[in-house]
Formats: C-alpha cells, structure tokens, sequence
C-alpha cells in the first residue's frame, strides 16, 4: 500500500494541451489585380495587427490603424510573377507564409528600358500609362516594373496627380475629374461640368482646382476660347471660381491656334492655353498661360492677378512684373507644370528648351533669377514636367518622347527610363511623371503602409 503511494506521488505530471495560438493568419493576391493581396488576421482579443512582406530585396510593413480581432488588411505595391513572403504579427504572436501573385492584363505590358541606376532614390512614378487604350493610371518602379494600377475604363487619361491626401486624381476624357484611394476606391467621379476640362487638376486640403474651357465672342467679330479655374469641395461641388474672359482682353491674344479645341469650338481662337495650375498654401493660383509663354498668380481673395512672370522677360500682350537677373539662363516658352517647391522656389518645365527650371523670385525687386535646370535631349513640345523627390533629386520627364529622368542633387543623370508597347496601339502619352513611393507612409483602408528597406 506504502509503495503504491509512493509510486503515485512520484508519477509525472501529464503534458499541458497544446496552448491555441491567439493569432491566426492568411495572406492570399488579389486574383484581379496582382499587385494587391489581402492578408486576414484573427485574433483572440482585440488589438493592432501588422504584416511584413518581402520579395528579398524590397520590404514593407502594413499595420492596422484601429484595434480589432478580425482585420482583413489590404496590401498593394507588390509586382507580378515574384513571390512575397510574409509574417503577420501582434505582440508576441506571428504567423507566416508566402504566395506568389499572378500576372498583370496586357495592357500594362509596358517595355521599360533603363539606363544608369547607380545613385538612384526613385521608387516609383505615377502617371497616365498604359499600352491598351489609354484608361490606367499607372505606377513603375526605378526598374520600371508596374506596381500598382488603376482600370478608369475610359478612354484617355489626360493627367493624374498623387495627392497629400494619399489618394490618385484623375483627369479623363477632357470631361470628367476622378479620385480613387490606393485601393482603387472612387471617392470622386463627376463628368456633368457642362464645359471641357482641359488638362490639370490639383488636390491641396480639403479642395480640389481644376480648368474648365468656354468659348467668348468678342466685337471684333472672333471668338476665343478661355480657361476658367474652378475649385471644387470634396464632394466636386463648386465652391469659387475665376474667369480668364473677366480678367484678361482676348483680342489682344496671338492670332489662329485654334486646333486643340476645334473638337468642341470649332472656329474660335485658342487665346491663352492655359495648360497647368498650382494652388499655392496662402490662397493664391499660379496659371501656366502657354500661348503667351507666361505665368499669372492669381489671389483668391478677390480674383487679382498679383504678378505676370514673362518666359522672355518683357512678355507679349501681358506684359512682365519681373526682370531676368543674375546668370544662367531664365528664359522659357511653351511652358508646362508650373509649381511652387519647398524653399520658395518656382519651377517649370521648359518645353521650347526640353528642360525643368528653377527660378528664383524676388517680388519685392521685381527679378527672377536662374537657380538650376534639368535638360533632357528630346524633342519636348507638349506637356511634360519637372518634379523635386525630396531628397534633392529631381525627376523631369519628357510627354511626347515617352522618356523619364532622374537627376541627383548635382545636376547629373543618374537614370533614365524610356517607355515603349511591344505590340498593338503605341504607349498612351506620358503626361507627367511624378514620383511616388508607395509605401511611404501612405494610408487606405484602414492601414498604413511603412517602407522597411
């Protein structure tokens, strides 16, 4: 009896059950779009979750922006035909796997020749391409590797801006003006303005500018066709608008080159172009007048025009505010994609020169001084466009040459990605490239997307 006792104290215990791990997790491409997936996590209380994804050379994080148990998190910026793997994770819990998308529609079958490289910050660049139509928006990698997309399902994209909203604003069909997320989300679709849009749109807060064009008989007996700004709210309703047709004399304009808009006015003068805005952050407008080769600031407040910046120096029928100062050549004509850039700058991109420019300007002397240029050897004479990269790099890309180049922060190339279709219609026209790295930071649907290395 003693011994049966002592044999049943000194008995082990049984192992413990097996502890139910508290995160569960599943990561799997979008079978639609193989630059997305969505990675469902489950947990047993309620929490941040993130997942980690890499190819081996690239990686990211995706972490949720509320608590939950259930998080069905979305992941974009992957590229096609490479397998992700990945590691979900909430406090001490992980779980891990890897898939393998799928590959991309042949209309974003893109031939992507680069040059150089070495020295090269770009991520990506998003712009209007696509070999199938003309309806993606588009973004390549420094490779030149598609890396997220969006199907508009129209017929022409004539500009896209990423915004400082984390979202894609689109131009299409010179009548409608779209906003999607990362996620391909439309928040914003209107196409009932009742005039053209010509070709820019910006997103700065909570409103979105954008040009519209109409047509004005003068008493000479021509008529001409204007832009009009207009500033939109969130929801595309027009909250302020201003009038070339109020501001400026047409009939002062140069004669004839009506060809752009004879589609919807047939016969009538184009008087200025005016191809670009940027809505500055004191409430001011800078218009890119192309026909005059000139720049307006136009103030909000009242609709003054507060400066004309002359590509020449002495302007046409406008006149200048500003005297060339200083060395370098500040000259420009034909001009597109007017900007202000941190530091005060002023750029544009020369298309009668082929190149991005940076002015100085002093309104109080009333001079404009050459800072730097970005030259491309192209032919150049429709749209384009010249773009800071933050870190002192610049990106210029030339529209109709279908050429994109990044410069450092001496002035010298260090990559060039020239753009092509294999097959089928030619490469729709790269408007503009602007960079853009997806996973900088960048929100939607609820998670936010963190570049690792």
């Amino acid at each position: 009896m003693l011994l049966a006792v002592a044999l049943a104290c000194g008995r082990p215990d049984p192992d413990p059950p097996p502890a139910t791990p508290s995160l569960q997790a599943s990561c799997a491409s979008d079978p639609e779009d193989p630059t997305r997936a969505t990675c469902q996590v489950a947990l047993d209380a309620p929490g941040h979750a993130e997942v980690e994804l890499t190819d081996g050379t690239e990686t990211v994080r995706f972490t949720t922006d509320a608590p939950g148990r259930a998080h069905a998190i979305p992941i974009w910026g992957l590229h096609a035909d490479r397998a992700w793997s990945w590691v979900a994770r909430a406090g001490p819990d992980s779980a891990s796997g890897a898939f393998t998308p799928g590959s991309l529609p042949d209309a974003l079958a893109v031939e992507v020749a680069a040059t150089g490289g070495s020295g090269s910050t770009l991520r990506g660049v998003i712009g209007p391409i696509d070999c199938g139509g003309g309806g993606f928006a588009t973004v390549l990698d420094g490779r030149g590797r598609v890396r997220w997309y969006a199907d508009t399902h129209r017929d022409d994209l004539d500009m896209v801006q990423f915004t400082e909203a984390s979202t894609v604003l689109l131009v299409a069909d010179k009548a409608a003006v779209i906003e999607l997320d990362l996620l391909g989300n439309v928040w914003l679709n209107r196409d009932d303005y009742g005039l053209p849009v010509h070709h820019d749109v910006f997103r700065r807060g909570d409103a979105i500018y954008t040009l519209l064009a109409d047509a004005y008989p003068e008493a000479n007996g021509e008529t001409y066709v204007e832009e009009i700004v207009v500033k939109l709210d969130l929801g595309g309703n027009e909250i302020w608008r201003w009038d070339e047709h109020d501001h400026l004399d047409a009939t002062r304009a140069r004669p004839g080159g009506g060809e752009f808009w004879a589609w919807r006015f047939p016969g009538a003068t184009d008087a200025w172009h005016t191809n670009a805005l940027y809505p500055t952050d004191d409430e001011h407008v800078l218009l890119s007048l192309k026909r005059e080769s000139s720049i307006l600031r136009i103030a909000e407040a009242d609709g003054s025009i507060a400066w004309t910046l002359a590509g020449d120096g002495v302007g046409r029928s406008l006149g200048s505010d500003f005297a060339f100062a200083g060395s370098g050549d500040p000259t420009f004509g034909d001009e597109h994609h007017v900007a202000l850039v941190p530091g005060g700058n002023l750029t544009v991109f020369d298309n009668r020169k082929a190149r991005g420019l940076a002015l100085s300007l002093d309104e109080t002397a009333g001079t404009a001084s050459f800072v730097a240029d970005w030259p491309l050897d192209l032919v150049c004479g429709i749209q384009s466009s010249i773009f800071p990269m933050g870190d002192g790099h610049w990106l210029a890309t030339c529209a109709p040459g279908h050429e994109i180049a990044e410069f450092d922060d001496n002035g010298a190339e260090v990559l060039r990605l020239a753009l092509a279709c294999p097959a089928g219609p030619p490469i729709t026209r790269t408007a503009r490239g602007q960079p853009i790295d997806l996973w900088g930071g960048h929100s939607a649907g609820g998670v936010t997307a963190t570049r690792i290395r």
